[in-house]
């Protein structure tokens, strides 16, 4: 028999070197006093191996998320440049005309002003590709949301799909993608090569710019989307646009004020270069 007082007394107390520890102890009288000491301790203790591991993944995606949550994106990337007045021109023609679905026409400008491949209404396949599905919803709370995940015609069977709010950047995009059963098969399996995952990530980026810039849209559904190691083409997509609402605000998280960067000349002269402080600015600043 161990005894569980004695193993509880070794633990550490309070300083665990930035490990992850935790422990179970079974027994609900026998164990009490181990569970106290730990506990003291400022160590997790659970009941079940099951809860201490699902105790441990809700620490998990806590970090993940709030390492997530410090990304600050630009709202345009340096080299990424749509025509927006092309693809506003389109939109605003399809929302004047009382129509809440866009065109073929108006479809593809969308689509080529922000570099996304233009759907091939053709019944084109590539054999192998995995097929996916890309969008942007509006959501009531949220504001614009982008989508991904399976596509296919049993998406909704399937139900693989994983949502982020906009804009992304590379980390957020493949971070999104992460977050869907499919991604297991981007990393190629039974001799498949891995997917075009940066050009899918890329995507997703573009799309969700194009949320950010158009406050119209009310949702945009491209599926299938066919990926595999030579690259990504789009068969069949819809966009669904209505009058703006003014004075809402859109977005739940703002983009990086890109807009606001700029030189300055200080009073001796010298000439700085000024921007809006990003997280990762947090290890130079002195307090107190």
């Amino acid at each position: 028999m161990i005894d569980t007082l004695a193993a509880a007394r070794a633990a550490p107390n309070g300083n665990l070197g930035g490990r992850n520890v935790f422990t179970v102890w079974f027994g609900e009288k026998s164990a009490a006093g181990a569970r106290r000491l730990v506990a003291a301790a400022r160590i997790p203790t659970y009941d079940t191996p099951d809860s201490a591991v699902r105790g441990f993944m809700h620490g998990v995606r806590y970090r993940r998320n709030q390492e997530l949550l410090m990304e600050t994106p630009a709202a345009r990337t340096a080299d990424f440049a749509p025509d927006i007045s092309r693809a506003r021109s389109a939109i605003t023609s399809a929302v004047d005309a009382g129509r809440a679905w866009l065109d073929a026409a108006e479809l593809t400008a969308v689509f080529e002003a922000y570099g996304v491949p233009s759907p091939l209404r053709q019944a084109a396949r590539l054999p192998g590709a995995i097929e996916l599905i890309i969008g942007i919803v509006d959501d009531p709370v949220f504001g614009p949301v982008v989508m991904f995940g399976h596509g296919g015609m049993a998406v909704e069977q399937i139900q693989d799909t994983a949502l982020a709010l906009p804009p992304l950047n590379e980390r957020l995009a493949h971070a999104l993608m992460a977050r869907t059963r499919v991604w297991r098969l981007f990393q190629g399996y039974r001799g498949r090569p891995a997917a075009a995952i940066d050009v899918v990530a890329e995507i997703l980026i573009r799309v969700a710019q194009l949320a950010v810039d158009n406050a119209e849209i009310r949702e945009l559904e491209i599926n299938p989307v066919l990926a595999d190691g030579a690259g990504v083409m789009t068969v069949d997509a819809r966009l669904r646009v209505a009058a703006a609402q003014a004075g809402a605000a859109r977005l739940a998280i703002s983009p990086y004020p890109k807009e606001l960067e700029g030189m300055e000349r200080l009073r001796d002269g010298a000439i700085v270069r000024l921007r809006p402080i990003r997280p990762e600015d947090e290890p130079l600043l002195r307090f107190g």
